[in-house]
């Protein structure tokens, strides 16, 4: 079974109330590979990728995921890439900023997160492009500049589990290069 059809087949069997992200499956196949428990993913996972749509929206969603747990930071950087090709949106530059984060590449993160807010309108995106370029600036060590980030993020984005945890992966840069 494809990837594609294993959200499909969830959405029925619940009856519509969950429909699993691409980003979701993928990495959920990789670890039970990993792990050892299911002989047939990695075949079933390549097939998946290859019958796939080229869906930014679904690269976005899995480089973000990856992204956030740190692991197939290459895969990441892979499919925001092509997902910035795609479509140049003010999600992609903040997709692609979050994994060069990941990636400790602090000065092209900045870059991305500012060309990304120059694309965006106030609003969620604009908040989180503020906070790809906080945890950048503070990955820079440009503590100040970070923190006045951080602030403006914390304007604009509702608040809830994901400004907690941007706002946490500052901080814990901020620790690490006090400036």
């Amino acid at each position: 079974m494809h990837g594609y059809e294993m959200i499909k087949e969830i959405e029925e069997r619940s009856g519509g109330a969950w429909r699993p992200s691409a980003g979701s499956i993928y990495p959920t196949l990789q670890l039970l590979e990993d792990e050892g428990q299911l002989e047939a993913a990695r075949e079933a996972r390549g097939r998946a990728q290859q019958a796939a749509p080229r869906d930014p929206a679904s690269n976005l969603a899995l480089a973000r995921s990856l992204a956030l747990s740190g692991e197939e930071l290459e895969r990441a950087l892979a499919l925001a890439a092509d997902a910035l090709e795609l479509r140049r949106s003010p999600e992609a530059f903040s997709t692609l900023a979050l994994v060069r984060s990941a990636r400790a590449e602090f000065a092209l993160a900045l870059a991305l997160a500012d060309e990304g807010l120059a694309l965006s309108s106030p609003g969620p995106v604009q908040a989180e492009l503020r906070f790809r370029r906080a945890e950048a600036l503070a990955g820079l060590g440009r503590g100040t500049a970070a923190k006045e980030a951080l602030d403006e993020a914390l304007h604009l984005a509702p608040s809830g589990p994901r400004s907690q945890r941007a706002s946490a992966r500052v901080a814990r840069l901020l620790e690490k290069r006090p400036g």
